[in-house]
């Protein structure tokens, strides 16, 4: 993979929209299994309902992450190794199916790229963080 980020405005478009069904069960799982507990209600609004300012509030999503679920990812590489598509929401847009090789060749925003639902999803961070959110 090149180091050059991908153009997520050309990719993006080009990708399968999300049922809504699926994204609700793709988000509501994440947020129970990986956001702390206080902050949960919260997230689970903001992530269902989709609200306009969601992309203002999108970086405070970073400092509720559950640490215990979820780790700071050091080399890209990592995440590489991951196999699979799952549900990408930027915060913006409808959210997407997509590959985790592709959702990692983009350039850095914030997004949320979930797997399994409940079980793996990734936390693409603006500030060139990646962490990976696991659960049993």
């Amino acid at each position: 993979m090149s180091d050059e980020p991908l153009d997520k405005w050309t990719v993006l478009p080009t990708l399968p929209v999300v049922e809504e069904a699926d994204y609700l069960a793709h988000m509501t799982a994440f947020v129970a299994a990986f956001v702390q507990s206080q902050k949960r209600e919260r997230w689970h609004w903001l992530l269902t309902t989709r609200p306009d300012r969601i992309g203002r509030q999108s970086h405070k999503l970073h400092a509720d992450l559950d640490r215990r679920t979820c780790r700071l990812v050091e080399y890209r590489s990592e995440i590489l190794a991951i196999k699979g598509r799952g549900v990408y929401y930027e915060f913006f847009d409808r959210p997407r199916w997509i590959d985790v090789a592709t959702a990692a060749g983009f350039d850095f925003g914030d997004a949320i790229l979930s797997l399994v639902p409940g079980k793996r999803a990734i936390f693409f961070f603006h500030e060139y963080e990646i962490w990976l959110c696991e659960s049993k």
